[in-house]
């Protein structure tokens, strides 16, 4: 490796950001799979999709997105598991919960609940990418850790479903 030089530099704070809503933007998604194991809820190979989020703005404190947010540009990740609709034979517990959070992710990206419940839906994550929604964005505590924080993206809304100029939600 050679030399670096980085006397010139501009270091960022990784620290979570605090709960509440972001506006926010897709930045990548791919399709992933569980790993398994002795452990593992789900079996080896279980699809994925996993979303790495650019925030634009927080609502209730930005007057919209944009640049001038403190929070523009910071990252946080959600994966959703594809459920598979037996385990070992049996029914599989949370197959409709699962189902219903990437309903609601892929509702709040811009299609319509009837394209994505029909049964056909092909998900083509290239075609995620830069659509923009509100999430939920949750601040915890890492197991194990003292004073370390992690984000949880917690929910996903439509873009429309902030009231204009307020910054509330619908």
């Amino acid at each position: 490796m050679p030399l670096l030089n980085l006397s010139e530099n501009e270091q960022q704070d990784f620290d979570a950001i605090p709960s509440g809503r972001y506006w926010a933007e897709i930045f990548d998604a791919e399709e992933r799979e569980t790993k398994g194991g002795e452990n593992a809820k789900l079996p080896k190979g279980t699809p994925m999709i996993w979303i790495h989020f650019k925030i634009l703005g927080k609502i209730g404190e930005d007057s919209e997105p944009g640049e001038s947010s403190s929070f523009f540009n910071r990252r946080v990740f959600r994966t959703l598991v594809v459920p598979p609709e037996k385990i070992g034979g049996k029914k599989y517990e949370h197959f409709k919960k699962m189902n219903g959070q990437i309903v609601r992710f892929l509702t709040a990206a811009g299609f319509t609940e009837e394209e994505v419940t029909r049964g056909d839906f092909e998900l083509d994550c290239d075609d995620l990418v830069e659509r923009q929604m509100i999430i939920t964005v949750k601040k915890k505590a890492r197991a194990g850790e003292d004073d370390v924080y992690d984000n949880e993206v917690a929910g996903f809304r439509n873009m429309d479903s902030v009231e204009a100029g307020s910054g509330g939600i619908l």
